[in-house]
């Protein structure tokens, strides 16, 4: 009896060890809550995803496989670029875009900007002031010439130098390094629409947009814990838009926006 006794405690001890397990591949942050996700379109890189009650809309792509890139000025005196201008340059080989960085009364970008190598606008230093860019540490989002999507906050880029093909910069970082930006509280009253974007585990970038309000604390916890992104950084908020010409032929009208990020097949 003494050794049937032992045996259904060792078996119970182990039953507790793997309900106790996290599962997946996101380690300590796992996330507790079950997001519900749904494929949209037929390319395959495009979900709907719901993460503790909120909706998002999520572009996933291998910039390996795809074109991934930033644009602001048509290089004609001001003029900057739309969906609509952004589609038509594509001549239809245009799979995503969406607002991409923070920007003037002229729609031009208040930070570093990088498109096909050349860049349209230095870093910003700033780290006083009042707004999103400036919160710390805000960050650069860029693609280098092999392909290799990045995201660092600003601090890092300027130490590191790196040869962007493309990058945007924007602030606050939602997360750096797997940790949340400081300055979020997980009950703030903070709320907005929100879009980002992140590099996760594999190596892909992935944008979200949130189809509702949503405060910076649980954007930052839908990148780190559902999308599997250690560094991610925030774009902007109520004016964010995005464009997906296979789940709609033309763009919903919309504020007229600054930089765009976009996705192209190569």
């Amino acid at each position: 009896m003494a050794a049937k006794g032992i045996y259904s405690m060792l078996r119970l001890l182990l039953l507790v060890l793997l309900i106790g397990l996290p599962l997946g591949s996101r380690g300590q942050h796992a996330s507790a809550h079950t997001a519900t996700i749904k494929p949209m379109g037929k390319s395959g890189v495009f979900t709907s995803c719901i993460f503790k009650s909120k909706r998002y809309f999520i572009c996933t792509v291998d910039p390996r496989k795809y074109n991934v890139g930033v644009c602001n000025k048509t290089g004609k005196g001001s003029e900057v670029y739309d969906f609509h201008s952004l589609h038509t340059k594509h001549k239809g080989n245009l799979i995503f875009a969406i607002n991409g960085g923070m920007y003037d009364e002229q729609r031009h970008a208040i930070g570093l900007l990088v498109a096909e190598g050349k860049e349209q606008k230095k870093i910003n230093k700033a780290t006083g002031g009042t707004g999103n860019f400036t919160m710390q540490p805000n960050g650069v989002f860029f693609i280098d010439a092999q392909n290799k999507a990045t995201v660092l906050t600003t601090q890092q880029y300027l130490k590191q130098n790196p040869e962007a093909t493309y990058a945007t910069q924007s602030g606050p970082m939602l997360v750096t390094d797997g940790v949340f930006n400081a300055h979020f509280t997980e009950n703030s009253a903070n709320l907005n629409i929100r879009n980002g974007v992140g590099v996760n585990a594999k190596g892909a970038v992935v944008f979200a947009i949130s189809e509702g309000i949503v405060n910076f604390y649980e954007f930052a916890q839908l990148f780190r814990d559902e999308l599997d992104c250690r560094n991610a950084l925030y774009l902007d908020g109520a004016i964010s838009q995005y464009y997906a010409p296979e789940l709609f032929a033309q763009p919903h009208p919309g504020i007229p926006l600054g930089p765009l990020l976009f996705v192209t097949k190569k």
